[in-house]
């Protein structure tokens, strides 16, 4: 991905909003296939671990009972039920939503949506989420990080050098706001950990993870850090989450 759209993403972070009033005014063919060539682009942690997306219109979507709301289109996420391919699959689409906001359009992570029979699989993969996407009937953008309701940052880490960075990992989105993620900062590395609750919803937060290393991925690259992911094969690691990856500095 190119510098300037990394940073055009990175810019995005404390800005972005779930979307939930949508107008009815459809996106344009254009935008659908800039969406599309967009997600191309969008980075992997693992590249061998395939994620694919369709862009379905409103009337291939199967709405759970309490929806209210509806968007003209919804972007669907395909990937195998493994954590690195929801992983994978969180972090490339998070990507995808703070690209949208960038560039005017509202966007929301769904669980409740799901495409219809014809749709409900791609390339042998399951679709794992759904991203409601349109243009927006409410304030697009947040005035300021001030406005996120989430965890302090003394609660998702222990603190250390890379605090500035993780502040952007702190204000990202996750099913339910549980934010179910931990940072262990280590010299020149960051540990990621899933921790574990007694949600109904194990592999929404496993996606979540994928977000939340977007945000880092997009902020320690912002500051020229990025030194690329890397599982670790050696602990002693956190004793109440589960060990994800590293980021490397």
């Amino acid at each position: 991905m190119k510098h300037e759209t990394m940073e055009e993403l990175y810019q995005s972070i404390v800005h972005r909003k779930s979307v939930r009033k949508y107008s009815k005014k459809e996106l344009t063919q254009e935008t659908l296939q800039k969406i599309e060539d967009f997600w191309e682009q969008t980075e992997q942690i693992d590249p061998e671990e395939a994620v694919s997306m369709k862009i379905l219109p409103a009337s291939h979507i199967k709405m759970r009972v309490g929806m209210t709301y509806k968007a003209p289109y919804y972007i669907a996420v395909y990937a195998d039920d493994t954590e690195k391919g929801l992983v994978n699959a969180g972090f490339r689409l998070q990507q995808m939503d703070l690209w949208l906001s960038s560039h005017g359009i509202g966007a929301c992570w769904l669980h409740m949506m799901t495409p219809d029979q014809e749709n409900a699989m791609t390339d042998g993969m399951p679709c794992q989420i759904t991203m409601s996407i349109g243009y927006s009937e409410e304030e697009l953008h947040r005035s300021s990080s001030s406005e996120f309701k989430r965890k302090t940052l003394d609660q998702i880490t222990n603190g250390g050098y890379y605090d500035t960075e993780l502040e952007s990992v702190r204000i990202a989105p996750s099913a339910t706001n549980s934010q179910l993620w931990y940072f262990e900062q280590l010299g020149s590395r960051i540990r990621t950990y899933m921790i574990h609750g007694s949600d109904a919803y194990p592999k929404l937060h496993v996606m979540d993870i994928g977000i939340a290393l977007c945000h880092l991925y997009l902020a320690v690259s912002h500051d020229g850090l990025f030194g690329g992911f890397e599982r670790e094969q050696d602990g002693p690691y956190k004793k109440d989450a589960e060990y994800i990856l590293s980021v490397k500095m």
